[in-house]
């Protein structure tokens, strides 16, 4: 349903762009073009707000594991780990309540509730997204240096030689020889083979996910025994980081640029800061953030 949602947006705020750039050149008499984009984009805007209905359900589910399970006591020992785990359970908090916040403001926008509620509490909704990016922005960036940081080391780190390699993998099989199980021998031989270059030794990085995970869909999100959802150890290693993680990362951050600036212009709208300028930069952040949205999902869907 997300990739639905992202492909209506595009369409949504290439029509928006679109009608700007028609705007510009036709001052005086709209062409029938330009009103029936300006249609397809009021149509799509009534659409997606409808399906955004009822998100604030995940957080809540989140939030009751991390009651359910005890993790709140149970964050992990190491303080700068424990740090992200803090903020990304404090992120799906005011998820929660700008979720709350939102079907109420989209109720009221459609007239189902009190149109008053939508020029009162939408603010509010929009300074609440505006701190959920804001903390979405800090665990990407921790994700991007953390990968920089294993780059690093493996550059600076000397090859194995062969004799290095051969004593190591020496070391690991007579400790292994001892056992009288033959068959947990050849399982050891086969995983304690150790590359020459450090680019392709096997590390663990610290990886915080920062999308909006369907917490209903997962209930074992945030607890201590799973800890995926929070921050993981995901193994890799520095050659796959720099041609395939590094990418996606960094095509997450330019994502993340868009919706920051598709936030920063909704918002200036809502506080009464209206105009040409912050629609383009509404539409145009709306615009990137869509495509690399789609991007990311036709990438996985085929690789």
């Amino acid at each position: 349903m997300d990739g639905h949602d992202k492909t209506l947006k595009f369409v949504q705020y290439a029509s928006k762009v679109l009608l700007l750039i028609g705007k510009s050149y036709n001052h005086v008499e709209i062409p029938v073009a330009l009103i029936r984009l300006n249609h397809l984009y009021t149509v799509l805007r009534s659409a997606r707000f409808v399906y955004r209905l009822g998100f604030w359900i995940n957080a809540l589910s989140r939030v009751t594991t991390h009651f359910r399970t005890g993790a709140y006591r149970s964050l992990s020992p190491d303080s700068y780990e424990r740090f992200f785990e803090v903020l990304d359970m404090a992120e799906t908090w005011i998820q929660l309540f700008e979720g709350l916040l939102q079907d109420f403001v989209i109720l009221s926008m459609f007239h189902a509730l009190d149109p008053e509620i939508n020029r009162k509490w939408r603010p509010l909704m929009n300074i609440l997204w505006m701190i959920c990016l804001k903390l979405n922005g800090l665990m990407m960036a921790r994700n991007y240096l953390e990968r920089k940081r294993v780059i690093e080391r493996a550059k600076s780190s000397p090859d194995l030689t062969e004799t290095d390699k051969q004593k190591a993998q020496e070391i690991s099989f007579s400790f292994q020889a001892s056992s009288a199980d033959n068959s947990m021998l050849k399982l050891e031989k086969k995983e304690n083979i150790i590359p020459l270059s450090p680019m392709s030794r096997p590390v663990k990085v610290i990886t915080h996910c920062s999308e909006r995970r369907s917490g209903i869909f997962n209930p074992d999100y945030g607890t201590p025994s799973d800890r995926q959802s929070v921050v993981s150890h995901k193994e890799t290693n520095a050659r796959r980081i720099s041609s395939h993680e590094l990418p996606e990362i960094l095509c997450g951050l330019i994502k993340y640029t868009g919706d920051f600036a598709y936030c920063y212009g909704d918002t200036m709208q809502v506080f009464g800061r209206d105009g040409t300028s912050i629609q383009w930069i509404k539409a145009t952040g709306a615009l990137t953030s869509a495509i690399l949205a789609i991007h990311s999902r036709w990438t996985k869907m085929f690789p």
